[in-house]
This record gives structure tokens, sequence and C-alpha cells, in this order.
């Protein structure tokens, strides 16, 4: 898919969750392997230049772009920060994300977030 690794996971979780459901349902559950899935969490680290520009690498994105979108100066490095891209098996939005935010930007103009969630998903019946 060349999407990034978090996301692969998140919808891994996802179709498979979805296919237990539904061999539920149709009481398939003996003929699958439908044990529970425990949702995957997926943090980076962002607490110094290096690991930054770790993370612009491995994700194909310019030199300083995500410094750039996390707006920070040198003097704000050193304290631990960590950014949560996956939680419990849900994509955050990007506007809590520095990192998708920079990936929806340079990678994946449709967007990541609003890719992992369908329509229903995000406004459910009578909201």
């Amino acid at each position: 898919s060349k999407w990034p690794d978090f996301m692969q996971e998140a919808l891994v979780y996802r179709l498979l969750t979805r296919r237990n459901e539904i061999a539920k349902l149709y009481e398939l559950g003996d003929l699958l392997d439908c044990r529970e899935i425990a949702p995957p969490s997926f943090s980076i680290v962002l607490d110094n230049p290096r690991k930054v520009a770790e993370l612009e690498k491995r994700y194909g994105l310019p030199a300083g772009a995500l410094e750039h979108e996390l707006g920070r100066d040198p003097l704000q490095f050193g304290r631990v920060e960590t950014e949560t891209v996956v939680h419990h098996g849900v994509v955050v939005p990007s506007r809590r994300s520095a990192l998708i935010r920079t990936l929806t930007k340079y990678r994946y103009p449709s967007g990541l977030t609003e890719r992992y969630q369908r329509q229903s998903d995000r406004h459910p019946p009578g909201i």
C-alpha cells in the first residue's frame, strides 16, 4: 500500500475486527481463527533533532518538513516528548499530530485519518 507502518497496522486491525464480527454474525467462528485482537497504539518520540530527522527519512519526507510542522526552536529539544498517531486502533486526527499533518501535506494529499474513517464511523446515525 506504501502507507506508513502505523496506518498499515491500524487498517489490518480494523479489517480483522470486521471479519471477526461478520464470522460471528453468520456463526462461522469455528471455521475461522476469530481470537480477540488487541487494538494497536503507536507513538513516536520527538525529543531531539536527530530523531525528527530519522522520522523524516523513514517516511520519505523532505528534510526539515516535520521540524517545520512542529514549529519548535532548538531550545525546546531535550525534554521527552512523544506524539501518539494511533490510539487503541484509531488513527488520530491530523489536528492532533504533526507527523500526520506533514505526511498528508507531502505524501498523502487525500489524507490519512480521512481515508481511515468511513462516513458512518464519523457521524453515527442520529447525530
